[in-house]
């Protein structure tokens, strides 16, 4: 007497319970990484682990291009606190406050004696990853994150108004303290912006270039690092991505199980239901992408 083979445990993903439980792990998945965006990141909650993430992405486009990695320096931070603070509070967003306050203020504010400075800006920030691939896709910013004659850096987040709705204002500033300057230094001409970009990254030198390198140069602080939990709590979107990736792969590969990659006429149901739920996890990053998150505006 012959027994029968017991189905393959893929055989379930594609039953009536497997497909209800695949649908709700990925609207649960959804919805769970929407109301965290909404009540951690975009309320500020997160504020520490979204700065030393992007610290730890900027050191990392440096890295490949064979730069130096940034130093935090808590001076910049304070500085760049300021301006996202300013910005939040007042509700604008620019290198130039309305009474007519420029970049190099917050600097000179904090007490950050410059021979090179940089800043970039973001507003309706939700996603670590995203910010930083925008600012590597602009040009101008871009120039900054890739500055070589940039040793130390500092980034912050304020949470205020934009455009009449409650957002995440980021502030990335770029410097090298006077002391760490060389001693020779050629007069550059500031990163030339395009007029509607004005608010959108901005690069300066000191004038006083005699005094660089007349002192020692101070230790540096410690490069950040954060933790592979933590970089996945600064990108919400970004993780929901990798976790659809994955449940993308294991439907694949159920469905070879079942099928046998041999795909007759009684596999179209596990074929379609395949499909059905890929597309339902495309459509949910659609939206989550332009409606629910939305991409970081720069300028």
């Amino acid at each position: 007497m012959e027994t029968e083979k017991p189905a393959h445990p893929a055989h379930h993903l594609f039953s009536v319970l497997g497909i209800v439980a695949s649908s709700a792990v990925i609207i649960g998945a959804f919805v769970v990484i929407a109301l965290y965006a909404d009540v951690f990141v975009r309320s500020g909650q997160m504020a520490a682990v979204v700065s030393a993430t992007l610290v730890e992405l900027t050191n990392e486009d440096r890295v490949e291009r064979d730069l130096g990695e940034l130093a935090v320096s808590p001076v910049l931070v304070a500085a760049a606190q300021a301006k996202a603070n300013d910005m939040a509070t007042r509700g604008y967003f620019a290198h130039n406050s309305p009474d007519g306050l420029d970049s190099w203020y917050w600097f000179r504010e904090a007490g950050y004696s410059f021979a090179y400075a940089g800043e970039n800006l973001a507003v309706n920030f939700s996603d670590s990853a995203n910010v930083e691939r925008a600012w590597m896709e602009s040009p101008t910013h871009r120039a900054n994150i890739l500055n070589e004659k940039f040793t130390e850096i500092g980034i912050a987040t304020a949470v205020g108004e934009h455009k009449g709705k409650r957002a995440v204002f980021v502030v990335q500033m770029f410097g090298t303290p006077r002391q760490v300057a060389a001693a020779e230094v050629r007069p550059l001409t500031p990163t030339d912006i395009p007029a509607e970009e004005t608010a959108v990254a901005t690069t300066e030198e000191s004038d006083d270039t005699a005094v660089l390198g007349a002192t020692e140069a101070a230790p540096l602080p410690q490069v950040a690092t954060v933790s592979v939990l933590d970089r996945a709590l600064a990108s919400p979107l970004t993780t929901l991505q990798f976790f659809y990736i994955l449940c993308g792969f294991v439907l694949v590969s159920a469905l070879a199980i079942v099928t046998g990659i041999e795909f007759k006429r009684h596999h179209l149901k596990h074929v379609t239901v395949t499909v059905v739920l890929i597309v339902l996890m495309a459509a949910l990053l659609v939206l989550g992408n332009y409606v629910l998150f939305g991409a970081p505006v720069l300028g």
